[in-house]
């Protein structure tokens, strides 16, 4: 197993912290990319050493302490969830060590699809990983609302002028949808947030997010493009997530295609500012693709 070296520095040193619950870590392996500190590492718990991740608070919007809570109650339902080996709090900081899950993320397990055999093998994925998100929104039971995030609301319409989306402003705001289906939501279930173990889906990440929230939002929040993304441009694939998606749950088109031009508002954004012209041209084309009008970015 090849772990990430380190790429910034954390804002705890783990070695040396003496944790509350009486876990030490002993050996830090990996750094994995995230907004919180995470480290893969080993670490004595109970008398029993554990191959294990440590996630640390670092952000202002993280909140592991509700992570954790979820987590829990989804310890003993079909969805496949880290498994919580202590957790705590220090310097006014959350805390959790979970059990390491040996997997790799699609990112790199599909990291060109320019061949008939690569989209092939995506497709298959794809099925299980819409079959994932439909289990998760067939949760029932909590009442909790899932956190709101800027994404899922239209953009400010300065910055839309800005940025030349006048046009998709007025188109989402013309068909701003009356209601919203609501279930429980994962709120971030995306490529990154999933691991992988021979072609199964071995556990579903970072639940910081999730609650009752806007179905057909979780859906597009998971199928749009993100930057540098091999994976998930063709209609092929697509079609193969929603497949999988509708073996355990409905949703309706109107509002996923609506929920899919909000999140590329963002990502649109982000393709802007790094002028990334490949980026911007496919956006494009979704927000033509979408709402049926030739759009003009400039």
């Amino acid at each position: 197993m090849q772990y990430t070296k380190k790429w910034r520095e954390p804002s705890i040193d783990p070695i040396k912290t003496n944790f509350p619950c009486g876990m030490k870590i002993l050996k830090i392996l990996g750094y994995p990319h995230a907004a919180n500190d995470v480290f893969v590492c080993r670490a004595k718990y109970a008398s029993q050493e554990h191959l294990s991740v440590l996630k640390i608070e670092r952000h202002c919007d993280a909140d592991i302490s509700r992570e954790c809570k979820f987590i829990e109650m989804l310890q003993d339902s079909e969805i496949n969830v880290p498994t919580i080996i202590t957790k705590g709090k220090i310097n006014d900081r959350y805390y959790v060590l979970m059990k390491f899950e040996e997997g790799e993320r699609l990112s790199v397990i599909l990291p060109n699809i320019g061949d008939q055999y690569r989209i092939d093998t995506s497709v298959e994925y794809m099925v299980k990983f819409g079959e994932n998100l439909s289990l998760i929104h067939n949760t029932d039971d909590i009442n909790e609302s899932a956190v709101e995030r800027k994404f899922q609301r239209i953009m400010n319409g300065e910055k839309c002028k800005a940025l030349g989306l006048e046009q998709v402003y007025a188109w989402l705001k013309d068909n701003k949808p009356k209601n919203k289906k609501l279930c429980f939501v994962h709120g971030d279930h995306h490529y990154a947030n999933i691991l992988w173990n021979n072609k199964k889906l071995q556990c579903t990440l970072d639940w910081e997010l999730c609650g009752v929230g806007w179905k057909e939002f979780d859906i597009a929040w998971t199928i749009v493009l993100r930057p540098s993304q091999k994976f998930l441009k063709t209609s092929r694939e697509i079609t193969a997530f929603l497949k999988g998606y509708s073996k355990y749950n409905s949703f309706n088109k109107k509002q996923l295609d609506y929920c899919m031009v909000l999140a590329y508002q963002y990502f649109y954004e982000i393709a802007k500012k790094d002028s990334n012209k490949k980026d911007i041209m496919f956006i494009k084309k979704e927000f033509e693709r979408i709402t049926g009008e030739s759009v003009d970015l400039t």
